[in-house]
C-alpha cells in the first residue's frame, strides 16, 4: 500500500475564485515507511489575478509572494510532471490512498492541476484520508479512551498543531508553505501510528 502525502497552498479559500500557487507530494510505502519520491512546485500566477483575485489573509498564511509565481511552471507542465510521478511509482487506486490534513480543500483544488479527466484516465486513487479522521478514530474512539457521550467538556481541537501537541511534536515551520506541510503531516503520520 503506497500513501501520497499531499499539500496545496492558493491565494484564498474558493476554487472557482482563487488560484493553486503551490503544490508538494511525497510518495511512501506504507509497509516500510520509506520515501519513494517528493515533489514540489510553484505554479504560474498573472499580475492581473494576483492583484484583483488572491485574499492577502491567506497570502500571510502561506507567505508567497509574486515573485514566487510570476515564472513559475504552467499548472498543465506540473500535472505533467505528476502524472510522470505517478505512473513511474504506479501510484493507482487499487494500491494508494491520497493522505492530506484538510482533503476537502485540497481535492477542491487539485483539478486546477490536474483535470479530473486525467485524474480518471490514470486511475488514481479517489479516497482522500484525512489526519484529523485518523486522529479522532485511534484517540478517541479507542477501547482504551471513547468519548463519553454528551460530555459537552470534552474539547476536541483536530488542527494539525493541535494534533501535533498532543502528540509531543513542534507546530509546523510559518509560513505555512506546501512542502513544510508534507513533511509536517508525515511526521504527525509516523507518530500516530508509532511507525
Amino acid at each position: 500500500m503506497k500513501a501520497v502525502f499531499l499539500d496545496i497552498e492558493t491565494d484564498g479559500l474558493c476554487p472557482d475564485m482563487n488560484q493553486v500557487l503551490e503544490i508538494a507530494v511525497s510518495i511512501y510505502d506504507l509497509h516500510t515507511m520509506l520515501c519513494l519520491a517528493e515533489y514540489s512546485s510553484f505554479i504560474l500566477c498573472s499580475k492581473r489575478h494576483w492583484n484583483f483575485g488572491s485574499d492577502p489573509r491567506a497570502l500571510a498564511i502561506n507567505g508567497i509572494t509574486f515573485q514566487d509565481v510570476k515564472d513559475a511552471p504552467q499548472p498543465d507542465s506540473v500535472c505533467g510532471d505528476l502524472a510522470e510521478l505517478f505512473l513511474t511509482h504506479d501510484i493507482h487506486k487499487r494500491n494508494s490512498v491520497f493522505i492530506c490534513q484538510n482533503p476537502s480543500f485540497d481535492r477542491g483544488f487539485f483539478p486546477q492541476i490536474m483535470p479530473v479527466e486525467t485524474q480518471h484516465d490514470l486511475e488514481l486513487p479517489y479516497h482522500w484520508l484525512d489526519l484529523a479522521s485518523m486522529y479522532f478514530a485511534s484517540s478517541f474512539l479507542s477501547v482504551d479512551n471513547p468519548i463519553k457521550p454528551h460530555d459537552d467538556s470534552t474539547i476536541i481541537r483536530l488542527s494539525k498543531d493541535s494534533i501535533a501537541k498532543h502528540l509531543g511534536l513542534p507546530p509546523e515551520q510559518k509560513p505555512h508553505r506546501a512542502l513544510n506541510g508534507v513533511h509536517h503531516l508525515i511526521a504527525c503520520y509516523r507518530k500516530l501510528f508509532n511507525v
